[in-house]
């Protein structure tokens, strides 16, 4: 079918056609009507109804639409004058100045995209996109463009270059060049609010835009809300807005589009979000969130899943998510705030070791409210880094749950600073009660919020550039270090880009890093967070299709799960499918894989760790690549690149190391290869308490990120390793493999233990020669095959399992496959050096192949990260 054959020969049928398949918002000029189009809009004057679409909408006259034809007017005075504007169809607007007609269209799909027609210059075609713009939209500006070749405007055949930045991929900008035979100039207006991670410039420059989206439309009837009028903003459908009175109306379920069961919870609001968030910005993190507060009353904020009866349907027990809304979520932050005024000195260290969960949130906030920093705690720390975060920061009330109150009493001899113990739960247990000094006040969560919920809410007293939040590291190459988070350094991760509406995002990692700035940061804008309470993962998955979200951040460990269901996935059906190709399969298996995750995901977010090139492929190709943000960066810096770009705002230099440890790499390899070091306005001061790792990590403004990288490109860099002698995992943290060997020696079994692990894989492998002793007690020797002896390997993982809950060693650093070897490591073989030393490089290359091979043969297993 040829392009003449798809669209109609007029404007008001190509306006009719575009509403019924399209939805865009579309405002173009068209030369003066002449014909069958002359004799269209002069019947269109004299008509109240107008019968070119299905549903034969009614037609208002001018008076009816007084506001939206003045606006206009308006608008195009300096080309209508003072000529009469005539409504023709719903939302299609008329001017007659005697040379040209001005239409105007209005949708609600896509209100950021506008495609014009200069009034007087007709081989002229502007696009202005207010955001990002995805496979959808760029097909629908395809087929309005394609109409406008068939209209023929005498378009010319430059492409503007700015066509690449707005569309993202260079493939959209050829298929226009062979789709429109007569050309066209198409200029572009690029103003993002991306809903990934975009230039902390772009968005800053945005927010002061004249043309931000100040008024909208009613969804329904297409009338003009101004600014400061009330409309009803639907919370699962992307940008469906009521006005008051068609949202009492039945038939407005109609333009809904999200498939979430009718009705759909709507916030009844006075702003655009745009408008939002520019008033909601501040000067200092505090009053940021009292804005987004008092704008977003209604809005849900906070959501867990209620428990239901098991059935057959459903097997887990769970139930539909029950949500907390922002007034509720405020009120209960401001009753503990309150409390904890009235108990505890201003500007103490509050200490938090919760699991996730709504009540984290309130005492977030509390402390944010009333003056106290907050001291975000992992419930996994192990009791040797507990005991050095809590005698560097010195908390005088520390907030625990039933599994970190353990923790906590195991320790309260190392530490004597403790005033108070509060406890976020029902039941605590007795036993453990009674080990705590009499000293110190414990009182339970639930009780102090009944006990002050009547009481008069004591005034907000803010901390006035103080010590927000000590963040601490992970601690895998030594003591942790607590980062020192003050407003400036909060603010920048808060107001550097604008989320859309609806957001939502599923809190499940720990909110002792970067989980906890990124669930704030979709509370400012306004955004709901589904929270995973759970201590395990095992039905992850099954909150997140429920939930449904819009934004997806996880670690590499994540994504490599989801990777392995990938991998799982595809060789099932490549038994099914031996002919097809593994594009052609993928295109069978990705519509369901999507599910996983829901069916609405705007943007997957991964970092933290590196990841590998075939997982973050897989991502792209299955949910797009314009969805798909790697970020690297750290506490201490913020986010320094994102797909491998280093932003623009961050200085930076790479430090050549004079000697680089590292297999395979050429040290005259012409690509710049070293330390990264960073500087820019977000950098943090340094670390509290520690001034030796300040100054060895912060000179002169620059921050040594610690990493070494390469720069394959201007200003694009590669993360290789961590310059010592560990890792970063893909769960997030550095690992310090000595540090788990040593561990494991004081088992009687273990002679020698190799452990293995890197940035791609999420669990490390133990390769372990057992002693004389182990050999003798189970009846076997070096020289048979020692892992077929299952009695053997079963009592040196029991050994493992053993030592690692005696030390607590963090569950991402226990070796998760043992693998028994019988080679003596000497210094003939070289595993030993001269110095007396395992031979690290050599033990790597020598064990090698067995490592790929075990690795290769788990890839299509389930590891259980948490065990």
């Amino acid at each position: 079918m040829s392009i003449k054959d798809k669209y109609p020969k007029t404007i008001a049928d190509f306006y009719i056609l575009a509403k019924k398949k399209y939805g865009i918002i579309l405002a173009i000029t068209a030369s003066k009507l002449e014909g069958e189009e002359l004799k269209l809009v002069n019947k269109a004057k004299k008509r109240k109804k107008d019968k070119y679409d299905d549903h034969e909408d009614d037609v208002n006259d001018s008076e009816e639409d007084s506001s939206d034809s003045e606006k206009l007017k308006n608008q195009y005075k300096k080309y209508i004058q003072d000529q009469p504007v005539t409504k023709i169809h719903p939302d299609l607007y008329a001017f007659d100045n005697n040379t040209h007609y001005i239409l105007v269209m209005r949708f609600s799909q896509y209100p950021y995209i506008t495609i014009q027609r200069h009034p007087t210059n007709f081989k002229s075609v502007k696009i202005i996109c207010q955001r990002t713009i995805g496979e959808n939209e760029k097909k629908d500006i395809l087929r309005f463009l394609r109409g406008f070749d068939y209209l023929d405007y005498s378009l010319t055949n430059n492409l503007n270059r700015q066509l690449k930045d707005l569309v993202l991929e260079v493939d959209f900008k050829e298929e226009v060049e062979e789709i429109i035979t007569n050309g066209m100039n198409i200029t572009c207006e690029i103003q993002p609010i991306m809903s990934g991670i975009p230039d902390k410039d772009d968005a800053t420059k945005h927010s002061h835009r004249k043309d931000f989206i100040n008024n909208t439309n009613c969804s329904f009837c297409s009338i003009l809300i101004k600014s400061g009028e009330e409309r009803h903003v639907c919370s699962e459908c992307n940008n469906v807005i009521l006005c008051p009175q068609c949202f009492l109306l039945p038939e407005s379920n109609s333009v809904h589009t999200d498939s979430a069961p009718l009705p759909h919870f709507s916030s009844l609001e006075t702003r655009t979000d745009d408008e939002y968030f520019v008033s909601n910005k501040s000067d200092t993190t505090y009053q940021c969130f009292i804005n987004a507060f008092k704008c977003f009353p209604k809005r849900r904020c906070l959501g867990i899943r209620s428990i239901i009866p098991k059935s057959n349907d459903n097997p887990l027990g769970f139930g539909e998510y029950e949500w907390i809304s922002y007034q509720d979520v405020y009120n209960r932050s401001e009753i503990f705030g309150t409390a904890l005024s009235k108990l505890v000195p201003r500007e103490s260290m509050i200490g938090v070791m919760l699991n996730n969960t709504p009540e984290w949130f309130y005492i977030d906030f509390g402390c944010l409210f009333y003056g106290y920093t907050i001291v975000p705690i992992n419930h996994f720390i192990n009791s040797r880094e507990f005991i050095g975060v809590i005698n560097n920061c010195q908390p005088s009330v520390m907030i625990v749950t039933e599994s970190s109150l353990v923790k906590l009493v195991d320790i309260l001899n190392k530490y004597n600073g403790l005033n108070m113990i509060i406890y976020v739960g029902n039941n605590p247990d007795p036993h453990l009660r009674k080990q705590i000094p009499y000293n110190i006040t414990f009182k339970i969560f639930s009780e102090i919020l009944n006990q002050y919920k009547d009481c008069k809410i004591a005034p907000h007293n803010p901390l006035n550039n103080g010590v927000l939040s000590l963040v601490y590291s992970s601690g895998s190459t030594g003591t942790p270090k607590g980062i020192i988070i003050k407003d400036k350094d909060f603010l920048a991760s808060l107001l550097d880009y604008k989320l859309g509406y609806p957001c939502i995002q599923l809190s499940f990692l720990s909110l002792s890093h970067l989980e906890r700035r990124a669930d704030l940061k979709m509370i400012y804008n306004g955004g709901r967070l589904g929270i995973y309470t759970l201590p395990k993962r095992d039905y992850f998955i099954n909150d997140v299709a429920c939930l449904r979200p819009t934004i997806m951040w996880a670690p590499p460990s994540i994504w490599n799960e989801f990777y392995t269901k990938y991998q799982q996935s595809m060789n099932s059906l490549r038994t099914l499918y031996p002919q097809f190709k593994t594009s052609e399969i993928e295109q069978i298996m990705f519509p369901e894989f999507r599910k996983l995750l829901g069916d609405r995901i705007d943007s997957l977010t991964t970092g933290g760790a590196l990841i590998s090139e075939e997982v973050i492929s897989m991502m792209r190709r299955c949910w797009g690549a314009d969805k798909v943000f790697n970020i690297y960066g750290s506490t201490e810096a913020m986010i320094v690149s994102v797909n491998d770009i280093m932003l623009n705002q961050i200085q930076y230099r790479i430090i050549p190391l004079q000697e680089i440890i590292k297999e395979g790499l050429a040290t005259e390899n012409p690509i710049p290869i070293g330390e990264l070091v960073v500087k820019s306005d977000q950098n943090v001061v340094g670390y509290y308490r520690n001034k030796e790792d300040t100054e060895k990590s912060f000179k002169d403004g620059w921050f040594h990120m610690g990493d070494l990288v390469e720069e394959y490109e201007p200003r694009k860099i590669r993360i290789l390793d961590r310059i010592k002698n560990s890792f970063k995992s893909s769960t997030g943290l550095f690992i310090c493999l000595e540090k788990i060997e040593n561990y494991y020696y004081k088992s009687p079994f273990i002679r020698h233990i190799f452990v293995y692990g890197d940035p791609y894989h999420s669990y490390l492998i133990a390769i372990i020669v057992p002693s004389e002793k182990a050999l003798s007690s189970f009846d076997t020797n070096l020289k048979m095959d020692l892992n077929q002896n299952k009695s053997l390997l079963e009592a040196i993982e029991s050994e493992i399992q053993l030592i690692s809950e005696e030390k607590q060693i963090i569950v991402y650093e226990t070796p998760k496959v043992i693998h028994l070897d019988n080679t003596i490591w000497t210094n003939e073989n070289n595993l030993i050096n001269g110095s007396g030393k395992f031979n690290r490089p050599a033990l790597k290359q020598y064990y090698l192949d067995l490592i790929d091979k075990i690795y290769k043969e788990k890839q299509n297993q389930s590891i259980d990260l948490l065990q």
